[in-house]
């Protein structure tokens, strides 16, 4: 990386350095605007409604094969000299050599005209510009999905919601987390292993800003704890997996947007997308021959860039392989329940998606590779126009599924999540939206998780109809105060809050947060102490599917009371709610405070899960996301 002239500069709060963990209290504070290049002024009415912005599809390792220099178009936001919008904030702080790199302006008429700057491992300004685009990207596949805005809620230094900062070149260190205390993403740069560096230099420097999956993961970390902060809270052990899990499948699934990537791999595989490993570009080897050996580049064996995770990453580590991988392990019931570590546990649940994803795309697409097979005489290498038919029907088949992933956010309970209740709701927001499962989507996932042992509890069995999540109790009051705006989504956003905040202290039962099984709320003793807002959130979405489109009110309600006897370990328990555009009920997800079994759990689970774990925070077992991702 170039060193650019150093510039005078007030006294800034310094980054953790290598190895270190983010100091609660830190505040980090942008940097001064430098002087950059004139900014192209742009009236708001005629702002272009994208901004087209150049990336690596996947990491520099990959060069430009593939389409990894690619272009994607992102929410166009006017922009300061610096890269902050309302959402995001590059903050390009180089905590190791304490300084500041310069501001990449991304109004300026060439970044406009040209995409932003070309890829380059070399140019700090290009790592700014690929956080904040694959950042964007990602942020707006979630927003899609839910038919809302994400809203970061970091409080800045005047007490009002700020945005989510990013450091392209937090820390020399091979890690990259997420930082709830800094309301930050921070990638670090290391060098690459001298022994064995895979296909990058021995010795070299890495920079993880410059990995889509590493970008793409933090980001969906950030946005998970924004819907589900109680997620952060490791209550069992598939709590801190499924985080990582669910980061590993969105990142996963962006691969599938890549036009060129899909139909190459395609083309190569056969129609068969979980192939790991592709036909050689200059055809098979002569293999037949003993005498004969690989001797060119065109004809060594390449893995499927589809299934890899952040490759650069591990074959710098010295790994000889991609960080993690979707597939690539036969399905065992028995692998969950002796999978601890949380990147070891959540690989199952990437798996069973994947599985079923890969499933229905080889059901939908059946046809089209008999006849691609027939017509090239039983060759994998199949026709270039079948290629680009199939790869469409990829794009499509992944988008359903990362929009099911997504969107079963907002039916999972607001508190100790597990697998199992992760499929219960995968298969009831579905439902809500198409009843009608005409491609056997629903049945595809429940079959891969029976596969690979992920069972929910408290159903009677694996059918469709016994996974949906239950109407609400009979007795679950109304909230009439609910109130929307179309055009201003965010504008009745505290009414609403306390508007079910009263409903909610009036009738802690029926919204999950008593302590005692049955009683009569009249003369209930479990009452919310005053101070404590149980209300966590109320989003106003729009759902569509194949009905018309109605407004939905999704609030995640939450009350925590100490577990036992430390007080400084909180049980939690509430419910998620679903309220009609009229503020009537019809759906409520439990997670019971009164539970004595989960409550025992719980207490087994801090008492011998986390006693020799090095990740959680001893004040609140809340997951420290640096020390799980440190070497990820």
């Amino acid at each position: 990386m170039p060193t650019p002239a150093r510039q005078p500069r007030p006294r800034q709060p310094r980054l953790p350095v290598a190895g270190s963990a983010p100091s609660p209290t830190m505040v980090t504070q942008p940097p001064p605007v430098v002087a950059t290049s004139p900014v192209v002024h742009i009236d708001e009415r005629e702002h272009p409604k994208y901004r087209a912005l150049r990336v690596y599809a996947f990491d520099p390792s990959r060069g430009r094969r593939l389409g990894n220099y690619m272009t994607v178009h992102v929410k166009y936001e006017p922009l300061r000299g610096e890269i902050r919008g309302k959402q995001l904030h590059v903050v390009d702080y180089d905590a190791t050599n304490k300084r500041y790199y310069k501001p990449n302006n991304l109004n300026s008429a060439a970044a406009l005209v040209e995409g932003g700057l070309e890829p380059s491992e070399s140019d700090p300004r290009f790592h700014q510009q690929m956080v904040y685009a694959v950042a964007m990207q990602t942020i707006d596949i979630f927003e899609k999905a839910l038919g809302r805005d994400i809203r970061y809620s970091f409080a800045g230094p005047d007490g009002q919601r700020d945005v989510l900062r990013i450091f392209p070149h937090a820390m020399y260190e091979p890690n990259a987390y997420y930082s709830r205390e800094l309301g930050a993403l921070l990638f670090g740069y290391f060098r690459a292993s001298i022994e064995d560096a895979g296909t990058g230099l021995p010795g070299g420097t890495v920079f993880t800003c410059l990995s889509h999956d590493i970008v793409a993961h933090e980001t969906t970390h950030s946005v998970i704890d924004t819907l589900r902060s109680s997620f952060m809270e490791s209550s069992n052990p598939d709590v801190a997996a499924f985080h990582e899990a669910f980061a590993d499948i969105v990142a996963l699934f962006q691969h599938f947007s890549f036009e060129d990537v899909v139909r190459d791999t395609l083309r190569r595989s056969g129609g068969v997308l979980h192939r790991f490993n592709l036909t050689p570009r200059g055809g098979k080897p002569a293999d037949s021959d003993a005498d004969s050996k690989i001797f060119i580049v065109g004809e060594m064996p390449e893995g499927n860039p589809l299934l890899d995770l952040a490759r650069q990453f591990g074959e710098s580590m010295g790994r000889r392989a991609a960080l993690r991988s979707a597939l690539g392990v036969p399905p065992d019931p028995q692998a969950l329940a002796n999978a601890t570590e949380p990147h070891e546990r959540g690989a199952v649940l990437v798996a069973a998606v994947f599985d079923a994803f890969f499933s229905a795309f080889m059901e939908r697409s059946a046809d089209l590779i008999r006849l691609a097979r027939a017509a090239a005489g039983g060759s994998d290498d199949i026709h270039p126009d079948v290629a680009a038919r199939l790869a469409s029907e990829a794009a499509r088949t992944a988008q359903h599924f990362c929009t099911m992933c997504i969107r079963a956010i907002d039916y999972c309970p607001p508190v100790d999540i597990t697998f199992g209740e992760f499929l219960r709701a995968l298969i009831t927001s579905d439902t809500v939206l198409y009843a009608n499962d005409a491609h056997d989507y629903r049945e595809t996932l429940i079959q891969a998780f029976r596969a690979r042992g992920i069972y929910p509890d408290g159903v009677v069995s694996l059918g469709e109809e016994s996974l949906l999540w239950d109407k609400p109790a009979p007795g679950t009051p109304i909230c009439p105060g609910l109130r929307f705006n179309l055009l201003e989504p965010d504008r009745h956003t505290a009414d609403n809050r306390a508007a079910l905040e009263a409903v909610v202290r009036a009738n802690p039962f029926c919204f999950g947060l008593c302590e005692v099984d049955a009683h009569d709320c009249a003369s209930c003793t479990c009452k919310v102490p005053e101070g404590e807002q149980v209300v966590k959130s109320v989003n106003t979405v729009i759902r569509g599917g194949e009905q018309r489109p109605q407004v939905e009110f999704v609030a995640e309600i939450v009350r925590s009371v100490p577990l036992d006897d430390d007080p400084e370990v909180k049980f939690c328990g509430g419910s998620t709610v679903m309220f009609d555009s009229g503020g009537r009920p019809f759906m409520v997800v439990y997670k019971k405070l009164s539970s004595k079994a989960r409550r025992a759990r719980q207490k087994q689970f801090h008492e011998t899960g986390l006693a020799a774990a090095p990740t959680y925070v001893e004040s609140n077992k809340q997951m420290r996301l640096a020390s799980i991702h440190r070497g990820c």
